[in-house]
C-alpha cells in the first residue's frame, strides 16, 4: 500500500509539473503571437506611411496628351532604374507600330520602351533602332544613334532604396578597425530615413575583440551619440552584443520608439 501511495504521489507530482510546463508554454506562445502581431502592424504602418508620402508628393504638370507611366502600367524595374521614377509617355500610332528590336520585349502595349535581357542585346539593337528607347537590367539606355552606359552610383542608390522600402527596423554595423565604415553608416542612415522615415535602428560597433587596433576614437563615438544613435559594442568572433542588439531593436520596434536622427 505504501508503495502504491508513493507511486501515486510521484505521478501526481509529475502531472503537476507537466501542467506548469504547459502553462508556461502557453504563456510563451501568447507572448510570441502578440509580438508577431505587433511587428506585422508596425510593417503595415511603415508601408502605409510610405505610400501616403509618395502619394502626397506633388508631380509637375504634363503637356497635353501625356500620362505618367506608373498610372498606366506596373513599371518594370529595368525601366525605373534606367529612366527614373517620373516617366511620362504619350499614345501615338508611331509608338505602337515600332517593332521590338531583336531579343527585346515591349514594356507594355502601345509603348516604345523595350527591355533587353542584357547589355549586349541592348547594344546590338542600336544599329537598327528607328525610335523609342531600349533599356537593360544594368541601367544602360539605347536611343536612335546613342548609347548611354549605366551610372553605377545611380544603380547602387536604386538597389539600396529597393531593399529599404517597407523596412520597420534595421541594424547598422560599423567596423571599429576601419573609420571609413562610420562615414558609410552615416550615409546609409540618412538614406534609410529618406526612404522609410524615422524607424528604429541599432548601431553595432563591431570587432570589440580587437579594440587595441580600432581606428574609431572617442570623437567618432561621440558623433554617433550626438545623433541619438543606440550604439552597442559587438564581436562577430565571440558573439558579444549580437543577441542584445536584436533584443534592443525588437523592443524598439514593438513600442514604436521615439524617432531617431
Amino acid at each position: 500500500m505504501a508503495g502504491s501511495a508513493r507511486a501515486a504521489e510521484t505521478a501526481a507530482g509529475r502531472a503537476g509539473a507537466a501542467r506548469n510546463d504547459l502553462q508556461r508554454i502557453d504563456g510563451d506562445l501568447a507572448l510570441l503571437r502578440g509580438q508577431t502581431t505587433a511587428l506585422r502592424e508596425a510593417a503595415e504602418r511603415a508601408d502605409s506611411e510610405l505610400a501616403a508620402r509618395d502619394a502626397g508628393a506633388a508631380m509637375p504638370a504634363l503637356p497635353s496628351g501625356f500620362k505618367w507611366l506608373h498610372e498606366r502600367i506596373s513599371v518594370p524595374a529595368e525601366v525605373t532604374l534606367a529612366l527614373g521614377e517620373s516617366i511620362a509617355s504619350v499614345d501615338s500610332k508611331e509608338a505602337k507600330d515600332l517593332p521590338a528590336p531583336k531579343g527585346t520585349r515591349r514594356a507594355a502595349d502601345g509603348l516604345a520602351i523595350f527591355v533587353a535581357p542584357d547589355d549586349a542585346t541592348a547594344i546590338a539593337a542600336a544599329a537598327g533602332l528607328r525610335g523609342g528607347v531600349v533599356v537593360s537590367p544594368s541601367g544602360l539606355i539605347v536611343l536612335p544613334g546613342l548609347v548611354r552606359h549605366a551610372d553605377q552610383r545611380r544603380k547602387a542608390d536604386h538597389d539600396a532604396r529597393t531593399q529599404l522600402r517597407g523596412m520597420s527596423g534595421y541594424l547598422l554595423v560599423i567596423d571599429g578597425t576601419r573609420r571609413a565604415t562610420l562615414d558609410t553608416a552615416m550615409a546609409l542612415q540618412t538614406l534609410a530615413t529618406e526612404v522609410v522615415g524615422d524607424v528604429p535602428f541599432v548601431v553595432l560597433l563591431n570587432k570589440s575583440d580587437l579594440t587595441s587596433t580600432w581606428d574609431i576614437d572617442d570623437a567618432g563615438v561621440f558623433k554617433m551619440a550626438e545623433r541619438g544613435w543606440r550604439v552597442l559594442r559587438s564581436s562577430a568572433k565571440t558573439g558579444e552584443g549580437v543577441e542584445e542588439a536584436f533584443e534592443v531593436l525588437t523592443r524598439a520596434m514593438l513600442v514604436d520608439a521615439p524617432a531617431q536622427r
